[in-house]
């Protein structure tokens, strides 16, 4: 398991830069890992839901937009397209319930679920 956070190197008081002419200090982040298709950094913290069981009544592609719950006239705080019933798929949901929308490609309203984190 390799590192999980940015990090720099410090030698005594200094912090190495690759060119300190340009900038003080040089930020190496970690390789980026992957669930379900999507950078794990983009979870900020939240949990994973896998969309497997969210049904696009065969309509693809699919729009998954999630909403903190009463907050459907704001901008979801992830979205993702689904593009196959084959295809696997997470989304990232905050504390408390979340509001899981799906939508066709027209931006028709499929499904609402609430979700509970």
């Amino acid at each position: 398991m390799g590192l999980q956070e940015p990090f720099i190197f410090v030698k005594g008081n200094e912090t190495w830069s690759s060119d300190p002419n340009k900038w003080d200090i040089s930020i190496f982040w970690p390789r980026t890992g992957y669930l379900n298709g999507r950078p794990t950094w983009a979870s900020l913290n939240r949990k994973s839901y896998e969309l497997a069981s969210i049904d696009c009544n065969d309509l693809y592609p699919c729009m998954v937009d999630v909403f903190k719950f009463n907050h459907t006239d704001e901008v979801p705080f992830d979205r993702v397209i689904i593009s196959s019933k084959e295809e696997s798929k997470s989304v990232f949901l905050s504390k408390g319930n979340n509001i899981v929308v799906t939508s066709d490609r027209n931006g028709k309203q499929i499904k609402k679920i609430i979700v509970q984190n």
